[in-house]
């Protein structure tokens, strides 16, 4: 797909392809590129992400790898992101897990500035569903690493910190196209 109005252009490119029964590949690119009286703006991402199914019982593996970069007249950002994550049913159909990490790492700069920011987010989750035909259930813990990096005009600071958020939730659905849900 490609959009162009005046100054402004957008691509977007998308992509399936199916190894075999137990492997595919997604992958996602798209581009936009912004020509403004105030200056130009381009942001640029892809993505894939990559599932492999083990078994008949549906154990599935999936990987993302994806990259985001954005830049106008006075910032530029960039973000590589990945996450492992491994779904799998237990004992019975209705009830699965969910184990996975994930991460980004967020690198701004002021252009014209001895300014720059990093953020480092690493997760890592746990979450069990049961299902029945109109309702799931859940509980799971995801703990949160957060890594900063701030330099401003050759100062440096560094922080970390560390989250753990249990949750558990309810999740009615009443149709094939609606849900309502009760978390904690």
């Amino acid at each position: 797909y490609r959009h162009n109005e005046g100054n402004e252009e957008y691509l977007t490119l998308h992509m399936t392809n199916r190894f075999d029964d137990r492997n595919k590949l997604l992958s996602y690119f798209t581009q936009q590129y912004l020509g403004r009286p105030s200056g130009t703006s381009r942001k640029v991402m892809g993505r894939a992400r990559y599932f492999h199914t083990f078994n008949e019982q549906g154990t599935e593996l999936l990987v993302v790898g994806g990259y985001q970069y954005a830049s106008d007249q006075d910032y530029a950002n960039k973000l590589p992101l990945y996450i492992v994550e491994l779904n799998t049913p237990l004992l019975t159909p209705r009830l699965t897990m969910m184990l996975g990490a994930e991460g980004d790492f967020l690198m701004t700069k002021q252009k014209g500035a001895d300014r720059s920011w990093n953020y480092f987010n690493n997760d890592i989750y746990l979450q069990f569903t049961y299902s029945l035909p109109r309702w799931r259930f859940t509980v799971g813990n995801r703990v949160m690493f957060y890594n900063y990096k701030f330099k401003d005009f050759g100062v440096n600071e560094k922080h970390s910190d560390t989250r753990d958020n249990a949750n558990a939730g309810v999740i009615f659905l009443p149709d094939n196209r609606n849900q309502i849900q009760l978390r904690s």
